[in-house]
């Protein structure tokens, strides 16, 4: 399961959400959350962003591709399950309860079974 968080360095409430989100990847990385902090193109020069970067333990994105949209926001959080399957889509930071509500039940999933798995059980 994956959170793409995007924010940005002149926004207040990501300031805030970011270390949050970095202590809870710690607790619940090994349940397989994946976080990656996505900066946008408004924020600080990436040199100015390494010492920041050096302390979090999720990564820091510079660009992303995909079908995000423009953001209306920041921070704006996509939360994608195990299957690849975009479950939650907000422009708001999240609490600790926000992410124990969302987060916690799509951690409890079972995993898809693989492409693989499924060929060679027919």
């Amino acid at each position: 399961m994956v959170v793409l968080n995007f924010w940005a360095t002149w926004c207040a409430p990501c300031k805030r959400e970011l270390p949050l989100l970095d202590a809870y990847y710690k607790l619940q990385r090994s349940s397989g959350l994946r976080v990656l902090a996505v900066t946008t193109e408004n924020s600080l020069p990436l040199s100015k962003l390494q010492p920041l970067a050096a302390v979090l333990t999720i990564p820091m994105v510079r660009h992303l591709r995909g079908p995000y949209g423009t953001l209306g926001a920041v921070p704006t959080n996509f939360v994608i399950d195990r299957a690849g399957v975009l479950r939650y889509a907000k422009a708001a930071a999240f609490s600790v309860d926000d992410m124990n509500s969302i987060l916690v039940p799509l951690l409890s999933e079972p995993a898809p079974a693989s492409a693989t798995t499924t060929a060679s059980s027919n």
